[in-house]
C-alpha cells in the first residue's frame, strides 16, 4: 500500500516536470506554425495568435501567442511569446511560459520565463480578454 502510494506520488512529481519540459520545447521554436495579426493594446502593442497551436485537453484551451511591443522594456525586450492555458467557462488565464526576445516577432536573444500558476481573470476590453474569446469561440 505504501509502495503503491510512493510510486503514484513519484510519477505525477515526473508527469508535471514532463509536462513543463514538453510546453518549454513546443514554445521554444519560433516557427511551430504561422503568426497572425489578431488586435492591438491601448499602449499599441500588437497581438498575434498562432491558430495551428490551438488545443483542448481537460476542458481547458491552449495557445501560443506573441506581442510586438510597441515600446522596448528596460530589460530589452521588444516582442514577448507566451503560451497559456486558458478556461472558458470562467473565463480565465494562466500563463504556461513565457519567452522574451530582444527582435521584434520574436528574434533575437531569448529569456525565458515560467511564471506561477496563477490564474488570472483579464479585464474588460483588454487585449488578453480579446484574444481568450476568440480562442474559447475556435475550439468551438
Amino acid at each position: 500500500m505504501v509502495r503503491r502510494f510512493l510510486v503514484k506520488t513519484y510519477k505525477g512529481i515526473h508527469m508535471k516536470k514532463l509536462l513543463i519540459l514538453l510546453f518549454s520545447i513546443l514554445i521554444s521554436f519560433n516557427s511551430y506554425g504561422e503568426w497572425k495579426k489578431f488586435t492591438s493594446s491601448v499602449d499599441n502593442d500588437i497581438y498575434y495568435l498562432d491558430y495551428d497551436s490551438i488545443r483542448v485537453a481537460g476542458g481547458y484551451v491552449y495557445w501560443l501567442d506573441m506581442i510586438d511591443l510597441a515600446t522596448i522594456t528596460s530589460s530589452g525586450a521588444q516582442s514577448v511569446e507566451a503560451y497559456h492555458q486558458g478556461d472558458c467557462d470562467i473565463f480565465r488565464i494562466k500563463h504556461l511560459n513565457i519567452i522574451f526576445y530582444d527582435q521584434p516577432m520574436g528574434k533575437g536573444n531569448r529569456d525565458s520565463f515560467t511564471p506561477t500558476e496563477e490564474w488570472s481573470y483579464p479585464p474588460s476590453n483588454s487585449a488578453s480578454r480579446k484574444i481568450l474569446k476568440e480562442i474559447c469561440n475556435f475550439k468551438n
